[in-house]
């Protein structure tokens, strides 16, 4: 199958009607359906970024739906000092130092990970998308917080630059959580990995941590007092955030969509989103909305993003390409699947949309990233990419642009140069009708014509001619 043909299977199983829509509209710079205006130009779309005065927390509009799933401060909903504010605070994990210092968070894991494929074993990409995108939030969440230590920039093993004190502890069995039995939680099993957790047949550490009310196994301690489960460690904590964000975001999207059930569904968002917050910010705070909006924001665009790059590198074979330069690879594959592909806004006053003519107040904007970018033109070729300018629209522009772009880029790359040398193929792959963005409900691989098969067969080739 062509790449730019599966691809387009996360479009029409999500949403069929909206992108039946934009496709057949996308040769027009603006289309205005009623109190709708969709927005394909890549000037009228820079111009509605930068020059249009917008409503943050519209109904419908993605400051909306942050509103709604945080209850607002959420850099999204926000603008002049509270969303300058609020940037500076996720500012310093988004940095190059400190995506730089997170990167053996995902590398490691990635390569750990993908090992199976070399013995010629099938793998479902989605879920470890998922758990690369709960790793990297919670670093994230770990350099934002005012409790846990920031990230590390040693190259000590995964769980080394996650927090002692996880982000994201079990719900207890009864009663409020006990802080004072979570600090005695002993970090070295927290630090253990999936692996060595599930190879590992001697006794537990020492229940002295336990305390009053804990409960064992026969390998040691199972909980503390306070009911959280001590055999979680980082791979359980990232594997629950990066659910309950795609859950969040998933309710919160069907909520804003026109049906006769969407009392149920803001019902399902709300206690979405309750389980998100209790997750990254047990204790509430000043920070609780931003740290779900982190989540939510670095979890669902990696779990989009991820597998379906490797799709496309794998129906394309880019593979070579991938090997050559991940990084000129990653800017255009992010510029053609543009992980989120449209921006939602609300015009908060009268203005002008070149060319596209008046926008007025209360105008529902359809600003489409992907064909802003160019990527229903062009597939990607790292051997002539798209100006950066052009390729990183699907960012957004501006004061409001995503602060993850960078972390994005970066991870793509990797995961990318982590993939290559296995050269996938895709057996069997599965669109998400429910998730917030178009992307993967399962995405399985096995290896391709690796140089070391090719060795093999060339070796026994020579052997059958001698």
């Amino acid at each position: 199958m062509r790449a730019r043909s599966r691809d387009r299977l996360v479009y029409l199983a999500a949403h069929p009607f909206l992108f039946t829509v934009l496709a057949a509209t996308r040769h027009r710079p603006t289309v205005r359906l009623g109190g709708t205006l969709l927005v394909h130009d890549r000037q009228a779309y820079v111009h509605a970024l930068t020059r249009l005065t917008l409503d943050r927390t519209a109904e419908g509009t993605t400051g909306g739906a942050v509103t709604a799933l945080t209850s607002g401060a959420a850099l999204f909903d926000q603008q002049g000092q509270s969303h300058r504010t609020s940037r500076r605070t996720s500012a310093d994990p988004l940095s190059a130092p400190g995506v730089e210092a997170m990167r053996p968070t995902w590398t490691n894991l990635m390569a750990r990970a993908l090992s199976p494929l070399a013995e010629g074993a099938e793998l479902d990409l989605v879920p470890l998308a998922a758990e690369i995108a709960g790793i990297t939030a919670l670093a994230i969440l770990a350099a934002t917080s005012p409790g846990p230590a920031p990230v590390s920039s040693s190259s000590a093993p995964t769980t080394n630059h996650l927090p002692a004190r996880p982000l994201c502890p079990a719900a207890p069995t009864e009663g409020p959580p006990s802080h004072s039995a979570s600090a005695q939680e002993p970090s070295a099993e927290r630090h253990r990995t999936t692996a060595e957790r599930h190879n590992d047949t001697g006794p537990r550490a020492s229940g002295a941590a336990v305390g009053a009310g804990g409960t064992r196994d026969s390998r040691g301690p199972t909980t503390d007092r306070a009911g959280r489960d001590l055999r979680a460690g980082p791979a359980d904590d990232a594997r629950r955030l990066a659910e309950a964000a795609r859950a969040a975001a998933a309710a919160t999207a069907r909520e804003h969509l026109p049906g006769l059930f969407r009392r149920r569904a803001r019902d399902e968002a709300r206690l979405a989103a309750a389980r998100l917050t209790a997750l990254v910010a047990p204790d509430g705070g000043e920070h609780a909305g931003l740290h779900a909006m982190l989540a939510v924001a670095a979890i669902n665009t990696t779990v989009a993003a991820l597998p379906r790059a490797a799709a496309w590198s794998a129906d394309d074979r880019l593979w070579d390409a991938a090997r050559r330069d991940p990084a000129a690879l990653a800017d255009e594959l992010l510029r053609v699947i543009a992980p989120t592909p449209l921006l939602p806004r609300a015009a908060a006053g009268d203005g002008e949309l070149p060319p596209g003519g008046p926008v007025h107040a209360g105008d529902r904007l359809m600003l489409i990233a992907r064909h802003a970018a160019g990527a229903h033109r062009s597939g990607p070729d790292p051997a002539r990419p798209a100006p950066p300018q052009v390729a990183r629209l699907v960012f957004g522009v501006g004061p409001h642009a995503c602060p993850g772009a960078r972390l994005a880029r970066i991870q793509l790359a990797d995961w990318l140069a982590a993939l290559a040398p296995y050269r996938p193929v895709v057996t069997r792959a599965r669109p998400d009708r429910r998730s917030a963005l178009p992307g993967w409900r399962s995405l399985t691989v096995r290896a391709g014509d690796t140089d070391s098969a090719a060795e093999r067969r060339a070796g026994s080739g020579r052997r059958g001619e001698a």
